[in-house]
């Protein structure tokens, strides 16, 4: 039998490690977006390549996993229908503001000419590679042996800590809009994770698809 203290030890070395794995994808993810000068997904693609394979390389080395292991792991893959489709209900609520928005207010919402291309950039940085990130390497790694609410506020911590830096970069008022999308969103993605271990990168990019309005 493992002592309690020892439990403990093994618990926090976990915790470690997996914080660890957070703070080198991340890094590897945030210095490449602005190198590229991507922060409208111009180099979303590039990006989304580069963050997986150092998630890969994360779960090798760290974890010591198979590429098929870390491929589960990470949540790469289709999602079961029923998740699919609650994802594509909730992502077709957010998309229905921009016109409710317009009929009510008379605002004249227009498009960037690049929309298409900046829609799939935005796609592949702000949905695949941040999902792949926060929920199936972060969340995926903290939910094993925990509840699902103590695995979500746990993933809060790092969460809010890179999103902070937003603060440093934009209009407080901008800064502080983002993060509060950002922590209402962060729990019902990760219900949707924990369904079936499958990430929701066409839902997370939507949050942002105020992104290809050229007058927002």
């Amino acid at each position: 039998m493992i002592p309690e203290s020892q439990h403990q030890q093994l618990s926090w070395h976990e915790l470690g490690k997996i914080f660890a794995g957070f703070l080198c994808i991340w890094f590897v993810f945030d210095r490449t977006a602005q190198l590229t000068q991507s922060t409208l997904g111009e180099r979303g693609i590039l990006i989304s390549i580069v963050v997986i394979a150092t998630a890969f390389g994360v779960e090798k080395l760290i974890f010591k996993q198979t590429v098929l292991d870390a491929l589960r792991s990470l949540g790469l893959g289709s999602p079961n229908l029923r998740t699919m489709s609650i994802a594509l209900f909730i992502g077709v609520l957010l998309l229905a503001f921009y016109p409710a928005f317009s009929l009510v207010t008379g605002a004249k919402l227009t498009l960037h000419d690049r929309w298409i291309g900046m829609s799939l950039g935005l796609f592949a940085q702000a949905g695949v590679a941040e999902e792949v990130l926060f929920r199936g390497y972060l969340f995926g790694h903290l939910r094993r042996g925990r509840t699902f609410w103590h695995a979500a506020l746990l993933s809060l911590l790092p969460f809010v800590a890179v999103h902070s830096l937003l603060f440093i970069s934009l209009d407080w008022e901008i800064a502080l809009a983002s993060m509060l999308l950002a922590l209402a969103v962060t729990f019902p993605f990760c219900y949707l994770y924990d369904r079936n271990r499958r990430t929701i990168g066409h839902l997370h990019s939507s949050t942002g698809s105020c992104k290809v309005q050229s007058n927002w």
